[in-house]
This record gives C-alpha cells, sequence and structure tokens, in this order.
C-alpha cells in the first residue's frame, strides 16, 4: 500500500483550479479522496512530480497527510494485516477509541439497570 498526495488534474473546478487529492494504492487498485483544497494546474510538475512554489499551510496539509498514512500502513504490515483501501481511510479519518473494553460495556449495562 502507499498513500500519496496528487493534483487531481483530471478535474477541473469552476474555478480552474483543480483538487488536491489523497491518492491511495494497493496493487491495481487506485481510490482518491479529496482534501478540501484546490489549486491552480502550475503549482505541479506532472512530469518530474515535483510541488512548484506551495504555501507553508499547503505544503504542512500535503506532509502530515502522507505522514498520517504511512504511519497507518507501517503499523498494518508490522502487524501483517491487509484491509481495503476505504478501511484504510476510514481507520485514519474515523479512528476507535480503543480503551473501551468488554468489561467496561458491562459495567454500563449494569448501571444502566441499577438506575
Amino acid at each position: 500500500m502507499k498513500a500519496t498526495v496528487v493534483l487531481y488534474k483530471s478535474k477541473t473546478l469552476s474555478n480552474g483550479e483543480h483538487p488536491l487529492m489523497l491518492c491511495l494504492r494497493d496493487r491495481s487498485k487506485i481510490k482518491y479522496y479529496s482534501l478540501g483544497v484546490s489549486l491552480p494546474g502550475k503549482h505541479y510538475n506532472t512530469k518530474k512530480k515535483q510541488w512548484i512554489s506551495l504555501s507553508i499551510e499547503t505544503i504542512d496539509l500535503i506532509k502530515s497527510a502522507e505522514a498520517k498514512y504511512a504511519t497507518k500502513i507501517n503499523e498494518l504490515a508490522t502487524a501483517k494485516k491487509h484491509v481495503s483501501l476505504d478501511t484504510l481511510y476510514e481507520m485514519v479519518e474515523h479512528p476507535i477509541k480503543r480503551d473501551f473494553t468488554v468489561y467496561k460495556w458491562f459495567d454500563s449495562l449494569i448501571e444502566d439497570l441499577r438506575q
């Protein structure tokens, strides 16, 4: 699996800009997810695959998105787990709190019954 941020030049918005998308790849499967930012086409060189003259905020957004996904992909690889691209996206964007155990669930049920 691999996660990169790309300027999706296949789609042009009404203001003439292109959306910044997170590209998740796994073997032959590819999924794109919007980052909610759009940029003019001149900010990305497709031949060299380089970003050109971006603002600091945009650079931080790109680096943080790629870092979040790289961390989760490494965790899954270490645990030897394979998940779908949609599941990976959900795991990173909407993490489940892991501190809720069965015992806590039973305690909450018992407390509800007592009330």
